[in-house]
């Protein structure tokens, strides 16, 4: 009983309405959590909506890098460029366009931190490989026309493996993200024909 009549005495129990104070206390707790449920919240969709802008660039680059590479590159310059010796003339070259990128790129710090990694490391290339197209002129000046095809092809097989080769760890990265977000581009995407009034299109 003494206990008892010790604990009631150091822990009133107030049968009221709660005092003013408390009120006011449990008030702010309540505005400080929810202020802080919003503003993650925000950083969240952020997040998601850099990520998704990014990674859509990045696919959408390695795409037109393979048919750069390999529908037009490999079968259709370098070909006659070689049966003539390497006199012709090399074409103009367009540079990849990284404008998602250059546009977020003071943001990266909202990744994750791993894709941040290999996102960095993928347009550290590309902005090289845009730099160096603007030196065939360079290189036909200087007689080595065939040399520059030969860089700048192992240039492009590279960046396609920093997406596409599974067993290299910053493509296995760039897979497990395009799979989170659903990430494709529109040649992944199955086609289907459209249905007519009648029925199904044969």
């Amino acid at each position: 009983m003494i206990e008892t009549n010790i604990l009631v005495n150091a822990y009133p129990i107030q049968s009221g309405a709660l005092d003013s104070n408390t009120v006011a206390v449990l008030v702010a707790v309540i505005g400080i959590a929810g202020w802080f449920l919003q503003e993650g919240y925000k950083r969240h969709v952020k997040q998601r909506n850099l990520t998704c802008a990014l990674l859509a660039e990045v696919k959408a680059i390695d795409h037109v890098i393979d048919e750069h590479l390999n529908h037009w590159l490999l079968k259709k310059i370098i070909p006659p460029l070689a049966a003539s010796n390497y006199q012709n003339a090399l074409p103009p070259l367009v540079p990849f366009s990284i404008d998602v990128y250059d546009q977020l790129a003071d943001k990266i710090g909202l990744l994750d931190r791993e894709l941040a990694a290999v996102i960095i490391d993928y347009y550290r290339m590309l902005h090289f490989i845009n730099r160096f197209q603007q030196s065939a002129d360079q290189h036909t000046t200087l007689g080595l026309k065939k040399e520059f095809c030969e860089t700048y092809t192992r240039m492009l097989e590279k960046q396609l493996k920093k997406v596409r080769k599974m067993d290299a760890w910053g493509a296995n990265v760039f897979a497990r993200f395009f799979e989170k977000y659903s990430i494709k581009i529109v040649s992944e995407t199955p086609f289907t024909p459209p249905r007519t009034a009648g029925g199904p299109t044969p």
